[in-house]
């Protein structure tokens, strides 16, 4: 479902929607990818892995983050976790490193994009958690009280109290009575990718 270059430019790196996620070295000579992630082996119940993107500082950090789906219908059954890899040759992500950013329903679209801005913060798409007919059924497009069908706009370096990330305070939605201040844009089916322009940022 994905396939990027880590940070270093030296290893391709692809997510299975299976749970595995494998790296290797873009070189002819390379037979065969090396896993670094099962997580249809280390988490139950699992339903499908959908995307991932390498922390700017990983050089020094080591985090990467992934979306992944634990049950369809389950209010929290899509998670966005964080993992620390491990600087071993071939890498190896630590399952018991997972700390878990957020949620939201699982279900049909997902969204699962996941992006690091110039700005340094991290945008994260969801999806209407519905099948695709009849369209947006949970009627959440026009929301801003869930997370669903939006861009969120999250700070993963630091924390606002009772939560493991924190809103940025130029966010469009902070201070709006009833609207999630974690929301960057709303009333998007499913956006599976998304990417940001490498000249101008937008």
């Amino acid at each position: 479902v994905e396939l990027v270059f880590d940070p270093s430019g030296t290893r391709l790196w692809v997510l299975e929607v299976g749970g595995r996620l494998v790296s290797f070295a873009p070189r002819a000579d390379v037979g065969a990818a090396d896993l670094a992630l099962d997580l249809s082996q280390v988490r139950q119940p699992f339903a499908q892995a959908l995307g991932f993107a390498f922390h700017p500082g990983f050089a020094t950090n080591r985090f990467v983050y992934l979306v992944y789906v634990v049950r369809d219908r389950n209010p929290a059954g899509t998670r966005l976790s964080r993992f620390r890899v491990e600087p071993t040759d071939p890498p190896r992500v630590d399952p018991a490193s997972e700390q878990i950013v957020l949620t939201w329903m699982g279900g049909g679209h997902n969204g699962s994009s996941l992006q690091f801005g110039p700005d340094g913060f991290l945008y994260v798409s969801t999806g209407d958690a519905a099948a695709p007919e009849p369209p947006d059924l949970l009627l959440t497009g026009q929301n801003l009280d869930d997370r669903l069908s939006c861009i969120l706009r999250i700070d993963v370096d630091r924390k606002d109290e009772g939560k493991s990330y924190a809103v940025p305070k130029d966010n469009p939605f902070v201070g709006k009575a009833g609207a999630l201040p974690e929301i960057w844009a709303y009333g998007f089916r499913n956006i599976w990718r998304m990417s940001f322009d490498r000249k101008t940022g937008k």
